[in-house]
């Protein structure tokens, strides 16, 4: 152990009977890894004849700024006997008495501060503890009484299928997402889809353990690759807590102060969330537009803050996505609607009128509407033929350069209501009347059944 003089002036002493029990411990393991928080205690026990002077400090030294981030430094226990301070430049983080107790019994401080990220495995040697009293006397504590002082912070490795206590897992998570067709499923890492789909949805599932409060300028950058790709701020949505999967948008998200965000010239988009805010177990659900059957698609995520990375290392996470079927392309989307058509009205073209309005468009083709059939007219042309009136299933046809071929189906009804009416003529007079029936004639519903004045409503 090296002893360390807190100034110049100070004085080396050595433990006696005025002096309490101190015993030091690291209460984290002898491997931590990068980004998590070394954790000392210390227990003090006082004696009977026994002081400690208000100035009095325990100090625990040795903690380079290269590895420990002294923002985020803190501590608890006893502070209504003292304070806890940090001191970058001295490599300190320090507990001072703020009064003289004399009360016999056992007090308890603790020290936490984050460690970085490190490239490389790095053996710690040089931490240790001293006791300096309200003269700055001090002496460094000895291996009894600091007894595992030494510890070896490791480079984080992921873990496969949590990512590094960050989770990427496919699939909606329960997200409802304005897109057509998104659904996805999870195989050995690869998230799949299908050739319906123009997009393709992703939830990433935070989980950055119990430091996350503590750190600032948290930002969680998404990007995505691949043929075409793109990613929107519309289509990405998050969720505040494992326990309710409402999701909200980012702009919602924005305006209610749980984080801000900004969509970068590259396309990516990073959210910060604000100070105070948890992001424990929170999830963020990404759609991005994937419109190349013959390509890979990546989304990448990467976490960071302005105070460490408390429970997360800085790693890249990435899920690979894939088509189910690469080779039958995506399938075309027709738009018919129902409609209805009165025995009365005249058609030119039964075929022509059935197809209007009728639409077909494929990611790959674009408009395959001169490409539609009508497979099946569910007996509608002969029953306008003769007039009858009903309802019909009209379905149509379509198929892709692929040879996709889908069909869409509607009901075409025939309507055969009707009401004839006929004039009449009135004389002003003061016994002049009038009733619905002076101009009534007969009435049928939509099937042609006939209706008395009765069974209709008489307006204006």
């Amino acid at each position: 152990m090296t002893i360390v003089k807190t100034k110049k002036s100070d004085k080396l002493i050595s433990a006696s009977s005025d002096e309490p029990t101190i015993n030091v411990s690291r209460k984290t393991a002898d491997s931590i890894i990068g980004g998590n928080a070394l954790a000392i205690s210390a227990s003090v026990t006082i004696g009977q004849s026994q002081t400690i002077k208000a100035g009095t400090k325990i100090i625990i030294s040795g903690l380079s700024s290269t590895y420990f981030d002294f923002s985020t430094a803190w501590g608890n226990g006893s502070e209504s006997y003292g304070t806890y301070s940090a001191d970058e430049t001295s490599g300190q983080v320090i507990y001072t008495f703020t009064s003289d107790i004399t009360n016999p019994g056992n007090l308890v401080m603790n020290w936490f501060i984050t460690s970085k990220a490190v490239s490389t495995t790095t053996p710690i040697t040089t931490i240790n503890a001293s006791y300096v009293d309200d003269e700055n006397n001090s002496r460094v504590l000895t291996s009894n009484e600091f007894p595992n002082p030494n510890f070896t912070l490791v480079v984080n490795q992921p873990v496969p299928g949590k990512e590094t206590r960050v989770q990427a897992n496919s699939g909606n998570n329960g997200a409802n997402l304005p897109v057509k067709n998104t659904i996805a499923y999870s195989s050995s890492g690869v998230a799949y889809f299908t050739p319906t789909q123009q997009y393709i949805m992703d939830t990433y599932i935070l989980d950055p353990g119990a430091l996350t409060n503590s750190q600032i300028n948290r930002t969680y950058t998404i990007s995505a690759s691949g043929n075409g790709v793109r990613l929107s701020a519309d289509f990405v949505s998050v969720a505040l807590n494992s326990s309710d999967v409402s999701y909200m948008s980012l702009a919602k998200a924005q305006a209610a102060g749980y984080l801000t965000y900004v969509v970068k010239g590259d396309g990516s988009i990073a959210i910060t969330w604000t100070d105070g805010q948890s992001i424990s177990y929170n999830r963020i659900n990404v759609a991005i537009y994937a419109p190349d059957l013959s390509d890979t698609y990546t989304v990448t995520s990467t976490y960071t803050s302005d105070s460490g990375t408390a429970g997360l290392s800085i790693l890249t996470l990435s899920n690979k996505l894939a088509y189910v079927d690469s080779g039958t392309g995506f399938i075309p989307d027709i738009t018919a609607n129902d409609k209805t058509i009165n025995v009365k009205d005249t058609i030119d073209d039964v075929k022509s009128w059935l197809l209007k309005d009728v639409t077909a468009t494929d990611v790959e083709d674009g408009d395959l509407t001169s490409k539609i059939v009508i497979s099946d007219d569910g007996g509608f042309t002969n029953a306008w033929n003769n007039k009858t009136p009903g309802k019909y299933k009209v379905t149509y046809s379509v198929a892709d350069s692929n040879g996709n071929n889908v069909s869409s189906t509607v009901i075409i009804t025939i309507s055969a209501a009707a009401i004839d009416t006929k004039d009449s003529t009135l004389v002003a007079g003061p016994n002049t009347t009038w009733s619905a029936g002076d101009n009534f004639v007969s009435a049928t519903d939509a099937d042609g059944k006939a209706l008395s004045l009765t069974d209709l409503k008489v307006s204006g």
